[in-house]
């Protein structure tokens, strides 16, 4: 979009999605910091805006508030936590970054109509996961509806399939 300024009548050109590059930049900063608390003014920060700027070109690229991205990307790891893993769900929430089981279980709730305890027993039993101990924070990217992906990221998703 081209803008004009009343200084200057010279056009500024101006987006108001973020860069991919941007993007990708939170999305990493999400996934490499899920378990720790993250604010609006660290996301902010790492794709190099201010906060009202952020929020508006992040909306813009994803239809979806920074904050509200997320809480569903944790949602998603917790789901995938849940689907395969022999964690108690207190620790799933830790891992996924609720303050607390309770506030893990009401959102989960929110998002998937169940209890986390009967997500864990009724999906993950019934795919027949093999249930496992231990899993990095940042073992996959849960998909929360992100309109970019980069070639790297299509080609993983690609050899999951």
């Amino acid at each position: 979009m081209i803008e004009c300024t009343p200084d200057t009548k010279a056009p500024r050109y101006t987006s108001s999605a973020l860069s991919r590059r941007a993007l990708r930049l939170v999305q990493w900063y999400i996934e490499r910091n899920l378990a720790e608390p993250i604010t609006l003014a660290d996301l902010a920060r790492v794709a190099g805006l201010s906060r009202f700027h952020f929020c508006r070109r992040f909306r813009s690229s994803t239809a979806q508030s920074p904050m509200r991205y997320l809480q569903r990307y944790r949602l998603e790891y917790a789901k995938q936590l849940l689907t395969h893993h022999e964690l108690t769900i207190a620790e799933i929430a830790a891992m996924a970054g609720f303050c607390d089981e309770s506030h893990f279980s009401r959102r989960f709730r929110e998002l998937t109509g169940m209890p986390p305890r009967d997500f864990a027993r009724g999906i993950g039993r019934r795919e027949g996961a093999k249930p496992k101990r231990t899993v990095a924070p940042h073992a996959s990217v849960p998909n929360v509806g992100v309109r970019y992906r980069s070639s790297t990221q299509q080609s993983l998703e690609t050899r999951r399939e």
